[in-house]
């Protein structure tokens, strides 16, 4: 019996460490996760202030530096394909191997896969909006892997790109790009507060 015990023991004490290692592993990755989401917010809302400004061009509102323009296309087209996917490495080695049943508490448990649950939600949901705008924009207009206008033509090469974008269909697209970015920016904004308030409760938990 005593030989019983201390193995029982033994077992939870293992058991306990293993369940810090997996909390403070997902609180490292969440972690990582909300110091990108900032990132993420900041160049959405360029991407809808740039959405809106060639609206208005597209409404009449003239066009006085062509490069100018172009850029604003440039940066409308951000996220046109997708967005970044989030971090679960963590999550899916802990959830494959049965281990995040090791989370005592039962309802930090069911935050943690909620977190995570939302997060696959915002990919997914998000490549299945995407629209024709980007794909439009990037065969009229030479833009770079950073989202910028590539440099060293002429003046009037870009005018006449400009041009071109005011004649092609690209403004069919720009409501449904405007819908998709403010529908990103409202998912990414809460999953910052989702995975902040798991981030503490984590923390909480791995307190002394």
């Amino acid at each position: 019996m005593i030989a019983l015990q201390i193995s029982e023991w033994n077992q939870e004490r293992r058991d306990g460490m293993e369940e810090r290692e997996i909390l403070s592993r997902i609180s490292e990755e969440a972690e990582t996760e909300m110091s990108n989401l900032p990132r993420l917010l900041d160049r959405v809302e360029s991407k809808r202030e740039a959405l809106r400004h060639v609206d208005l061009v597209f409404k009449g509102q003239p066009v006085e530096d062509a490069m100018a323009f172009l850029a604003e296309v440039a940066v409308a087209s951000v996220y046109g394909w997708g967005q970044p996917p989030m971090l679960r490495i963590t999550f899916d080695e802990f959830t494959s191997s049965g281990k995040l049943g090791l989370v005592q508490d039962i309802s930090l448990r069911n935050r943690i896969v909620a977190y995570y649950d939302s997060a696959r939600a915002i990919d997914v949901i998000g490549r299945s909006r995407v629209g024709e705008f980007a794909t439009t924009a990037y065969a009229l207009v030479p833009i770079d892997r950073g989202f910028t206008v590539k440099e060293g033509s002429p003046k009037d090469y870009y005018a006449s790109i400009a041009n071109l974008v005011l004649k092609s269909d690209l403004d069919q697209h720009i409501t449904s790009e405007q819908n998709r970015a403010d529908w990103l920016k409202l998912m990414w904004q809460d999953l910052l507060e989702e995975g902040t308030a798991l981030i503490a409760e984590i923390d909480s938990e791995l307190a002394p």
